[in-house]
């Protein structure tokens, strides 16, 4: 942080994301205080400022919900960045070939989820569906700690599953991760994984570049959630508690 930091801004800062993470049923602004251990009196100001401006909205029973100005940010923050859009394709691709995958990246000590989607179930459901996740227990969030690594692997709570994440791009800006077993071949998994993430960064720099392959592509039966031909990569298990 700089020398100087503006604690005014810091705060209406904690409260838009707090605000953020409410919910559509929103909170009370002594609901939200206690949460991010603010004065009462300041988060009420806050919001109320934040409601000013359309990034909240004031409920008739006095609760507090995002705003539209949150879904102008959040449109925007995504649209210039570009991230999400340059890793669709091949996050579908490996949903057809039967790979639970995730793509995050890192923010204080948690892992935000931009996508985290299921083999045979609507890709659109996986965009944003998944909460902030410990660093600490995330494959992504090791890999983006370690900068050096090309790969971790990170093992779930004592189910045989775990997560194994990859960069993207140089210096490093996301993950990309798959559930899999314990005893997956990593190695051949983390090349998999490689070589989309290199997509993912080339469309990064030019959106018409790093596309995908035909013989990338799911056949018709892959992608409608059957399993592929030669399934050495795909995880045993579907479960979600070792996220990415």
């Amino acid at each position: 942080m700089p020398a100087q930091p503006n604690r005014s801004l810091a705060h209406g800062l904690e409260v838009l994301h707090a605000l953020a993470m409410s919910g559509p049923d929103g909170r009370g602004s002594r609901e939200l205080a206690r949460l991010i251990g603010m004065e009462p009196t300041r988060a009420n100001r806050l919001l109320g400022t934040l409601a000013d401006l359309g990034l909240a909205e004031r409920t008739p029973d006095r609760r507090y919900r995002p705003g539209p100005g949150i879904h102008v940010l959040a449109a925007a923050s995504l649209g210039s960045s570009g991230l999400l859009r340059a890793a669709l394709p091949d996050l579908e691709i490996l949903l057809g070939e039967g790979l639970p995958c995730a793509l995050g990246v890192a923010w204080r000590d948690q892992v935000c989820y931009l996508f985290f989607g299921m083999p045979g179930r609507p890709v659109a459901e996986g965009i944003a569906n998944h909460r902030l996740f410990p660093a600490s227990q995330s494959s992504i969030g090791a890999v983006l700690a370690s900068q050096a690594k090309r790969w971790r692997f990170v093992a779930g709570p004592g189910d045989g599953q775990g997560s194994l994440a990859v960069p993207v791009g140089i210096p490093p800006i996301a993950g990309l991760a798959v559930l899999c077993s314990r005893s997956a071949d990593h190695s051949a998994l983390a090349e998999r994984l490689r070589t989309a993430a290199d997509r993912i960064a080339a469309r990064l720099i030019a959106p018409s570049a790093g596309q995908p392959d035909a013989a990338d592509r799911p056949s018709p039966d892959t992608a409608a959630g059957q399993a592929p031909a030669t399934a050495t990569l795909r995880p045993t298990g579907r479960g979600r508690s070792s996220a990415g």
